[in-house]
């Protein structure tokens, strides 16, 4: 809890300007730092008013160090002012608010813009924005370490609430704010490894995989990559290897190819030697299974360490090429799909874990940066090496690789526990100390600035959305090895606290991790490029597919508007199918043709504006077959959610055995169930963390949870097993397009349900007043209607809906959790409401009803396959 010392002031005798004695009102720390702060302020440094001086009609306020930590604006000053002359009744009262380092006016954020780097930046991909041009360092906090006095591979933090903060932050990291960044054109680096997939391929320019085509041979041999399994002591495997330079024409081609074990996800990156006289366009073109996307590198930056390119989906039996192209001298040294495990030793073992999970030290040794950028402690000490890595590697990207990095931020959580039902809320911390210029000139205190936009964002944003009540924290200034060490603007975020269950039940949420890191990019992007700049829109909504004849689709869809940003409206939209760019289009509707050969297409959406591109849509599918009766699958499961929360005065905590929540794509946060409920229960060791501790056996799981990017499986089983051409649509799309022309309709609702989004409406609710009116206009065609969720009658939440149930779906919701035999988490039983419905399946290990018929609609209590899919979880 925040805590202030109220000093009663007494302001009593003060001359005016006309010479008579002025009576001021007393005044307290409590209420004068509410005015600058608001009463949404917490903080462990106490503000204390220490002096209040009147002298004429000047107020002169003076503050304790710790004022410099208040968020302030020009209008909270303006405020508070105003407020002041009211108190006092002195309308022409002037107030100066000041520490002893002088008026605290000095930290107001100042407005700055770093003029973009004139030359080629170090990656282009198809994705020009706002932030073309602008580099960022990245990085997630702590990973996996080796603990010298211990002897031993541990995390930095420890395992609480089902999480670890090293992993929590990860969750916020690569799934939402790198590719946001990359989105709006900018680049991302980052000093831990990035890419979750622990397979890796690395073809490089001695393997098989490695050819050329043109009249070309090498011009020059210089030191370059060697894959090694294992990496000891200070093995640096970019000196170990060679890597050829060619003089290319446009006829020349330098192609890598191979093929991946296992089909999934990865990363593709590259690596070359770099040198001043190389090609700053060189095209690399990645392509498998029809795809293809090229991506523009400029080698005369980076060099010697991997360059991520872009992640794409290889498939086990398909080969994928990548092909180099310029006009000019090219280095061509290996390619790596896949981020793998860990590959350093230390006193004889690896992590065993995949690098991604891993701390920066053992990535920056992998990624060929000199011992003394990640071993400062010469081998002694890996957690301080870590920390300290961080930003020395920021200061070789720009001093020896040449990368002109604009920012560094750092993404961490915080400890800390809140009494009564808060949260502890959002820090940021910079440090000043070194009074040199940053590299471009500019002043160390442009960090302060930078802390403020970021800060001010998340925090309104959350407020905004989610908690109103949202705490900030203000900003310090000390000196952090994160914030210190490197030559750039910096700033480490301090978002939340991990140890505090009111947090968490936010922090685990994926739509509000989405929400924090989208303000965190608008912070960046108005800090960069002024508070005109185009925000990059939302993923579009209500996506739905029609089928118009044998070989003939209509897509459709719709903008989602931003009601926080009203420039993020798309201009227009690019539709892909099964990977590939199909077409680009400035309307919401397309017609398209697809062969009627019974092979399954994949299609979504990504809309674009001059800010950036958004997020992927929902991917739909269709597989047609001429002749063949027609059916829908409404694929109704869009629901991203935190898993479940208790809260007594004596048992708190997550209890994902009631609802494990559901995923954002890939589930990255997860270390095991909580043990620990007591919340008296005290923090002795990370060891030993009490209230809140987890299991570790769940770190080798990621979640494969929603909005994965996978065509429905039901499409699947309504054409093997029914010969029907099918289309899948969402379920706002279905809402909208009624009546339908289909002779089949199934409704997957998956795990969709109530959600509780923080003070916002809860959303996901299955059965809306659309909803029902849509069941209502097909269920009078007579078509054969399935409708399957593993909440498909738990959701009949109140007495009209359930009657409606009854009488239009002749059911009657029993229980939840009906079965253990269903790899969903839960599943209904359900009931016959009328004596025409019947029960057609049981759960086989409770015989409870699991389906009823009634007339031409058929309800499931669980839904599988696609539920099924969609939980599954991916062990490494």
């Amino acid at each position: 809890m925040v805590r202030y010392i109220f000093l009663a002031l007494a302001l009593t005798f003060a001359l005016g300007a006309d010479g008579q004695s002025v009576c001021v009102d007393s005044l307290d720390t409590d209420y004068v730092v509410r005015l600058l702060t608001g009463d949404r302020w917490r903080t462990t440094d106490t503000v204390k008013l220490q002096r209040a001086e009147l002298n004429a009609d000047v107020l002169r306020l003076t503050f304790n160090e710790h004022a410099q930590t208040l968020l302030l604006t020009e209008e909270r000053l303006n405020a508070a002012t105003d407020s002041l002359r009211a108190r006092l009744s002195r309308p022409d009262l002037k107030v100066s608010f000041v520490t002893g380092k002088g008026s605290l006016r000095k930290y107001l954020p100042k407005r700055y813009k770093r003029p973009k780097s004139d030359t080629e930046p170090l990656v282009r991909r198809n994705t020009p924005g706002s932030l073309d041009n602008r580099t960022f360092a990245l990085w997630n906090s702590h990973g996996r370490y080796y603990e010298q006095s211990l002897s031993r591979w541990e995390w930095q933090r420890a395992r609480l609430f089902t999480t670890v903060e090293d992993l929590l932050s990860t969750s916020f990291v690569l799934p939402f704010l790198a590719p946001m960044l990359e989105n709006a054109g900018a680049n991302v680096l980052l000093p831990r490894e990035r890419d979750i997939q622990h397979n890796v391929v690395v073809v490089d320019n001695m393997s098989e995989g490695f050819t050329v085509k043109g009249n070309i041979s090498p011009c020059a041999v210089t030191t370059g990559y060697k894959h090694l399994p294992i990496l000891r002591g200070n093995d640096n495997p970019f000196v170990m290897g060679d890597a050829y330079a060619y003089m290319m024409t446009a006829s020349d081609t330098i192609i890598y190819k191979g093929m991946v074990a296992q089909t999934g996800d990865y990363g593709v990156h590259v690596c070359f030697d770099m040198d001043e006289h190389n090609a700053k366009s060189v095209s690399y073109t990645v392509a498998s299974g029809g795809w293809e996307t090229t991506y523009t590198v400029n080698q005369r930056r980076g060099g010697s360490m991997w360059i991520y390119l872009g992640t794409h989906r290889f498939r086990r039996g398909e080969p994928w090429t990548i092909k180099v192209t310029a006009d000019g001298r090219v280095s061509a040294d290996a390619v790596r799909l896949g981020g793998g495990m860990g590959v350093v030793e230390r006193r004889g073992s690896t992590s065993g874990m995949p690098r991604y999970m891993e701390c920066a030290r053992y990535y920056l040794q992998a990624d060929g940066f000199n011992a003394d950028i990640y071993s400062l402690s010469n081998g002694q000490n890996d957690y301080n090496d870590d920390v300290n890595a961080r930003g020395e590697w920021v200061n070789a990207l720009v001093g020896e690789k040449n990368i002109a990095v604009d920012a560094a931020i750092a993404l961490h959580t915080d400890a800390g526990i809140a009494q009564a039902d808060t949260t502890i809320g959002t820090l940021t911390i910079v440090s000043t100390a070194n009074k040199a210029p940053y590299v471009d000139g500019s002043s160390r205190f442009i960090s302060h600035s930078l802390a403020h936009a970021i800060e001010s964002s998340v925090v309104n944003d959350i407020r905004a959305k989610w908690n109103s009540r949202w705490s900030e924290r203000g900003i310090w200034d000390k000196r952090y090895s994160e914030a210190r060490r490197a030559n750039v603007p910096s700033v480490l975020i301090e978002l939340l606290s991990h140890q505090n269950l009111n947090d968490m039940r936010y922090a685990l949420h994926p739509q509000f991790r989405f929400d924090v890191s989208r303000a965190i990019y608008k912070a960046l992007l108005r800090f960069f490029e002024g508070d005109d700049a185009v925000v990059q829109p939302l993923p579009v909504v209500a996506f739905g597919i029609e089928q118009l004849a044998d070989d003939t689709l209509r897509l459709s869809w719709s903008a989602a508007p931003d009601p926080l940003e009203p420039t993020a409206m798309p201009t227009a939209y690019d539709i892909y199918v099964d990977g590939m760019l199909l077409l680009s289009t400035a309307d919401t509707s397309v017609v398209v043709h697809q062969r009627a050969d019974g092979v399954l297409r994949s299609y979504h959406v990504v809309a674009k504006n001059s800010g950036g591109v958004s997020f992927p849509s929902q991917m739909l599918g269709a597989r047609l077959k001429s002749g063949a009766p027609r059916a829908v699958v409404v694929d109704a499961d869009m629901r991203v959610a935190s898993p479940d929360i208790v809260k007594t005065e004596s048992f708190a905590g997550i209890l994902r055995s009631s609802d494990n929540g559901v995923a954002w794509g890939r589930e990255l946060l997860y270390c095991g169930e909580q043990y620990d409920y007591d919340p008296c229960s005290p923090w002795l060791d990370d060891d030993a963390p009490g209230w809140g501790a987890s299991y570790a056996d769940g770190e080798r799981d990621i979640i494969v949870g929603n909005r994965s990017l996978d065509a429905s499986a039901h499409i699947d089983s309504l054409y093997l097993n029914d010969g029907c051409s099918t289309v899948s649509m969402s379920k706002e799309f279905f809402e909208r397009c009624q009546p339908l022309q289909t002779d089949r309709l199934y409704i997957s609702l998956g795990n969709e349900r109530t959600t509780w989004y923080g003070d916002s409406r809860p959303k996901h609710a299955v059965y809306t007043a659309d909803f029902i009116s849509a069941i209502d206009t097909m269920a009078q065609t007579n078509i054969p209607i399935t409708m399957a969720g593993n909440y498909v009658t738990s959701e009949l939440t109140n007495d009209s809906v359930a009657r409606w149930a009854a009488q239009r779906l002749g059911v009657r919701h029993m229980s939840h959790k009906a079965s253990r035999t269903r790899r969903a988490s839960s599943v209904d039983a359900l009931v016959p409401a009328v004596d025409e419905a019947t029960t057609i399946e049981r759960y086989p290990d409770t015989n409870a009803s699991a389906a009823v018929r009634y007339r031409n609609i058929t309800i499931y209590g669980y839904d599988a396959p696609p539920a099924d899919a969609k939980s599954a979880v991916v062990r490494w």
